[in-house]
């Protein structure tokens, strides 16, 4: 970010330094599979058969700037990077992504654990 831009912001709100999210990346896989589960019938005979499985991954990256105007200097900078995973099980493939989690839902979930989350060095909210 440019040094008048956070002039300009800082300005804006009289504050003397500004924190900013300079990057933000997502990372969405679904991964089909299959199992075989073995079960037992009323009369005590083992079936098989199939579920498909889908599994969702997210992940985000999200990089925080903290820009201190009077020394124009970056304060400090924090690159994290957190995950999260769901799993569906369905008899069609069909149905386990019918039941898994929307992608926009789950970003939203994992976008909201990192910003909610602490840089490591830096103490949590509330301890001592």
């Amino acid at each position: 970010m440019q040094w008048a831009e956070v002039e300009k912001i800082c300005a804006g709100y009289g504050a003397d330094a500004l924190c900013v999210v300079e990057t933000f990346d997502t990372d969405t896989q679904i991964v089909p599979t299959t199992r075989t589960i073995e079960e037992k019938d009323k009369e005590g005979n083992v079936r098989k058969r199939t579920e498909f499985v889908a599994n969702l991954m997210v992940q985000v990256k999200m990089g925080f700037r903290l820009y201190d105007l009077k020394d124009r200097s970056i304060r400090d900078e924090f690159l994290g990077r957190h995950s999260l995973f769901w799993t569906s099980v369905g008899h069609s493939p069909q149905a386990a992504l019918a039941t898994l989690i929307n992608k926009s839902e789950a970003t939203d979930r994992v976008s909201y654990a990192i910003g909610n989350s602490t840089p490591p060095g830096l103490p949590r909210p509330g301890s001592p």
